[in-house]
């Protein structure tokens, strides 16, 4: 009897505690939640649908949907699980997948505002399989697979520009308009660290302390450090992609920035300049 009265209890507690946590949240520009509608670029309520929650976010100014999502988690950050669609500003799709633990699986599509087909795309693991593209024409810029195309949207992995073949997208980069200079995200030969990934995590180790405020609250968790490799190797314009406060950002960033034994990327034999972003783990020992 006493655990048919605990159940209850537990039901009862998560019935209050969800009336109360879904309530609407609001974002601005860039996606940072602030308290009130009143300077929110965006909004997004969540529903419960059987056992999965149903995250709908909408453009705030024409209370129209951005995205419908079926997630199986929503903190710290949504988890999508499902069938998720994007919508252009005007109330059309911009694009369609089902996801896995918040990552693509099988066919993505990807439209234009004015209704036509943009591109089509695989997942299959980490694998992206770029079956066509099309101008907001209808015209194929893909044959056999195999092309150049510009696309300015950020819903695929890939820089604006794309050299693809087979299906596969062998190199992908941005033109940086103040000084013409070109950055690879995509390249056919990675940037390495001499002595291997070991060599760098040993450096990290060696050259690391966990900050003393974090260990003392308990804080724990990935920062993200993004920087350039440029043709030479050298690690350059180094900053703070996502992280987790607390000291530990700055003491990633110091750590990283220390480690410059980098073998440069390659496209076609020679050195180019590639982005890279680097997780640092900060996780405490009990023992």
């Amino acid at each position: 009897m006493r655990y048919g009265i605990f159940f209850i209890l537990c039901i009862a507690h998560i019935s209050a505690s969800a009336q109360e946590q879904f309530s609407t949240i609001y974002f601005d520009k860039d996606w940072k939640e602030i308290p009130e509608k009143s300077n929110a670029a965006y909004y997004r309520t969540i529903e419960i649908k059987n056992d999965q929650f149903l995250v709908t976010d909408f453009y705030a100014d024409t209370n129209t949907p951005q995205m419908k999502a079926y997630c199986n988690d929503i903190h710290p950050e949504l988890s999508r699980d499902g069938d998720v669609v994007w919508f252009h500003r005007n109330g059309r799709k911009s694009k369609e997948a089902t996801y896995s633990n918040d990552e693509p699986i099988g066919l993505v599509n990807l439209y234009y505002d004015n209704g036509q087909q943009r591109a089509e795309a695989f997942f299959e693991e980490e694998k992206i399989w770029y079956i066509q593209h099309w101008t907001s024409s209808g015209v194929s810029l893909l044959k056999n697979g195999t092309g150049y195309i510009i696309d300015e949207n950020n819903d695929l992995p890939f820089s604006p520009h794309r050299i693809i073949k087979d299906s596969v997208v062998i190199g992908s980069f941005k033109i940086r308009i103040e000084n013409q200079d070109t950055l690879y995200s995509t390249v056919q030969e990675k940037p390495t660290y001499k002595g291997g990934m070991d060599q760098f995590i040993k450096g990290i180790s060696n050259t690391m302390t966990y900050p003393k405020e974090a260990r003392k609250t308990g804080i724990q968790g990935r920062v993200y450090i993004k920087f350039i490799i440029d043709k030479k190797g050298i690690p350059q314009e180094l900053s703070v992609l996502k992280g987790i406060g607390y000291g530990c950002d700055e003491e990633a960033l110091s750590a990283v920035s220390k480690q410059k034994k980098w073998i440069p990327a390659k496209m076609n034999n020679l050195p180019v300049k590639t982005v890279m972003v680097m997780p640092i783990i900060f996780k405490l020992d009990y023992r």
